[in-house]
């Protein structure tokens, strides 16, 4: 079990030795009631683990005869574990059960719902576990093979001869047009980056930040007619990130928004801590954004669900801000 369940657990054990408190109270002084409480959740808590981590993952759906048989010898451990403690353990602490003065069948049919209860729980606890263990070896196939399509891809596409080419066109480019060498210079940056860390889920936060700005450098040698100011600030240099989850909410900005540089230029402000990120988008100049030059982000959503799950907030269309996206790192 992970420290998590532990902890989880061990919340509702005490939960359970609480609300056993007031509703079956043990005769005898506070510490007797607390000592006999906890004896006798001990007998519950042997058989739901016994049940949950031994017989359910070794023999359910295995071998059933075992399966059976396991079940059985735990109920007869449960009957004996909880008559030596009823018996001789709760008055030692001064309480008593009147479970085990009944007669032999009325204890025994009482525990068998004790205990059919347990079985239950124990049942849908190992169930849900399967169930998420499952998900995630599922998911980890599928990653794997996209991991594996992506190195094959990568290994058709000859890295070596790309930039020896882009090198080439830069050199031979740079005498007749620097905006047109120092478009390639940029492309061939952001290339080298994506190709060299696509296979990398988390990278630095200030390689990011490095790749927006060529994006965006880049942006200004293709369409002089559009002006973004991007600015950044926080700690960037020990903090991790999903790979492209920044430059997608920007590029959609930037195809969508259609500013000009006199009237509408755009904003982009980056801040970052050890714990939240947060990623602006605005149009500096008056006029609200309206509903036409707003973009969907469906798409984009389901890519920070995937990586960034109940960690993310997100607005669009608000005044003069185009979109707003903060994360929990």
């Amino acid at each position: 079990m992970t420290k998590s369940t532990i902890i989880r657990h061990s919340i509702i054990w005490v939960l359970l030795n609480v609300l056993f408190h007031f509703l079956w109270p043990l005769p005898g002084g506070i510490v007797a009631e607390i000592a006999g409480s906890i004896l006798t959740s001990s007998a519950y808590m042997l058989m739901y683990y016994y049940i949950a981590l031994v017989v359910f993952p070794k023999f359910w759906q295995k071998n059933y005869l075992l399966f059976f048989i396991a079940i059985i010898i735990g109920y007869v451990f449960y009957n004996g574990y909880y008559y030596i403690i009823g018996k001789y353990a709760l008055p030692f602490v001064g309480s008593k059960s009147a479970l085990v003065y009944l007669p032999v069948a009325s204890y025994l049919k009482g525990n068998a719902l004790i205990y059919f209860f347990i079985v239950t729980c124990a049942a849908a606890w190992h169930v849900s576990r399967d169930s998420l263990k499952k998900i995630n070896e599922q998911n980890k196939r599928e990653n794997s093979l996209v991991t594996r399509e992506l190195n094959y891809l990568k290994a058709q596409f000859n890295s070596h001869f790309m930039f020896n080419f882009l090198n080439f066109c830069y050199s031979h480019v740079h005498k007749y047009s620097g905006k047109a060498a120092a478009s390639i210079d940029l492309y061939s940056n952001m290339l080298r980056y994506s190709l060299y860390t696509g296979t990398k889920e988390k990278v630095l936060l200030n390689h990011e930040i490095e790749y927006i700005e060529n994006f965006i450098e880049l942006q200004h040698i293709l369409k002089p007619g559009h002006f973004v100011r991007f600015i950044h600030e926080g700690e960037t240099g020990n903090t991790y990130i999903v790979q492209g989850i920044l430059i997608t909410f920007i590029e959609a900005a930037l195809d969508q928004a259609g500013l000009d540089k006199v009237k509408s230029p755009l904003f982009i402000e980056l801040k970052a801590d050890n714990a939240f990120l947060s990623l602006a988008i605005k149009k500096e100049g008056p006029g609200n954004i309206g509903a036409k030059t707003g973009y969907d982000v469906s798409e984009f959503k389901q890519l920070l669900d995937l990586f960034y799950e109940n960690r993310y907030k997100i607005s669009m269309n608000n005044g003069n801000t185009i979109g707003h996206l903060v994360l929990e790192l």
